[in-house]
């Protein structure tokens, strides 16, 4: 049985009051009540809201709650696999889209230029960063398909565009054309090449 069901069962035997007073609450507010709730029907059991209560953060809440529960061990165990996937998501490179245009010059300066850079990044969904890299290339395909879609083929002040960058890492990425497929037999997934203009940022 998973966690949250297992909490859940095990809450169901106490009065939400008596329970919250188990978890150090003097004397509950309906605030708390409604957090108690909130937490119980959450899949991820409040861990990814940010949360204060001037007593518990999300994460003491739930140690809390597993301790008045006898199902400490399991909630800490949870909480070190979320501290763990949340580490490894601000680590990783989010891969994203540098859309190239044939004619790069401008005649804006400045904030204006870095705010127009803007319009030729395109990053991935949030969740791309765990996909095999040859799903990140035809998730990339997709997006390159609905934004030639959008724009017809050109961006304000910018122009024509000729092709998308695919960047996997600073200085790692591959070449998608106007329609999405990749540049010469598609063989070679990644390429490294010299950074575009305004450089891969990071997201």
């Amino acid at each position: 049985m998973e966690l949250r069901k297992r909490l859940e069962q095990q809450a169901s035997r106490w009065e939400p009051d008596d329970l919250l007073q188990q978890m150090g609450y003097t004397r509950p507010r309906q605030a708390q009540r409604d957090r108690l709730v909130r937490v119980l029907a959450d899949p991820k059991l409040g861990l990814t809201t940010a949360e204060y209560d001037f007593v518990y953060s999300s994460r003491d809440f739930l140690r809390a709650l597993g301790r008045s529960l006898e199902l400490a061990q399991a909630c800490e165990a949870l909480i070190i696999q979320r501290d763990t996937f949340e580490f490894a998501e601000r680590e990783a490179y989010k891969p994203w889209l540098s859309v190239e245009v044939i004619d790069k010059s401008t005649r804006l300066g400045g904030f204006s230029r870095a705010m127009a850079a803007g319009k030729r990044q395109l990053p991935l969904p949030k969740d791309a960063w765990q996909m095999p890299r040859r799903a990140q290339v035809r998730l990339a395909k997709r997006l390159v398909r609905k934004h030639m879609a959008k724009t017809g083929g050109k961006l304000p002040i910018w122009g024509e565009i000729e092709g998308y960058r695919l960047y996997f890492d600073t200085d790692r990425w591959i070449f998608l054309g106007r329609n999405g497929g990749t540049r010469g037999d598609g063989s070679s997934i990644v390429s490294p090449g010299a950074n575009s203009e305004d450089g891969p940022k990071n997201h």
